[in-house]
């Protein structure tokens, strides 16, 4: 459980730095996404207990690639321009117009991206509704996965919201507040769930 509130952590919340390079400045974010969907994904290998784990296990796996190519996007500038000088390299050429097309859409639409994050973070709680439906162990739980569900919507429509409207202060000060909420409803829900603390042996 743990791991995947870590996993969850690095991939809602973002520590941008910037760094120069000899053409442009650069921005990277410090706590890279793709290493929380990685460890997410194999935190819910074994783990996949009900039938909205399994999607959100699919998903989660198809943002590993998609987050890493964002990683690179943003340190494409230490290593990609001197590979692209050489007129032969083909390849590599190829690889700096993808990686620029990325590092577009990350500085252009962020809010979109984090989008995405949060909504995948909106269908772990509600695969731990379902748990908890099924089970009828424990309401209080169910009610705080409806009340995280609330709490991620908002932070999905802020995050929408950050690409097409400009505010006189980060969107971050919303943003934030909300995810650390959205995370505390996904501790508090995956308390007692003996399918997470535990492998399934199914």
């Amino acid at each position: 459980m743990n791991q995947i509130l870590f996993g969850l952590a690095l991939i809602l919340f973002n520590f941008i730095a910037a760094y120069a390079t000899e053409t442009s400045a650069m921005a990277i974010d410090l706590l890279p996404d793709f290493a929380g969907y990685l460890i997410i994904w194999l935190m819910l290998e074994k783990r996949r207990f009900n039938r909205y784990m399994k999607g959100l296990y699919a998903g989660i796996a198809f943002m590993i690639p998609v987050s890493f190519l964002f990683f690179l996007a943003q340190i494409q500038g230490l290593f990609i321009n001197g590979l692209t000088q050489d007129a032969r390299n083909t390849g590599w050429k190829l690889l700096g117009i993808i990686l620029s097309g990325f590092a577009y859409v990350y500085t252009e639409y962020y809010g979109l991206v984090m989008l995405i994050a949060v909504l995948l973070t909106g269908w772990l709680l509600f695969a731990l509704l379902e748990y908890w439906t099924r089970t009828n162990q424990h309401k209080l739980k169910g009610n705080v996965c409806r009340i995280g569900m609330g709490i991620g919507a908002i932070t999905a429509l802020c995050h929408a919201a950050s690409a097409l409207i400009i505010l006189p202060f980060s969107w971050n000060l919303i943003t934030y507040p909300l995810s650390l909420l959205l995370l505390v409803c996904v501790w508090f829900a995956m308390k007692d769930v003996s399918e997470i603390e535990t492998p399934s042996r199914t």
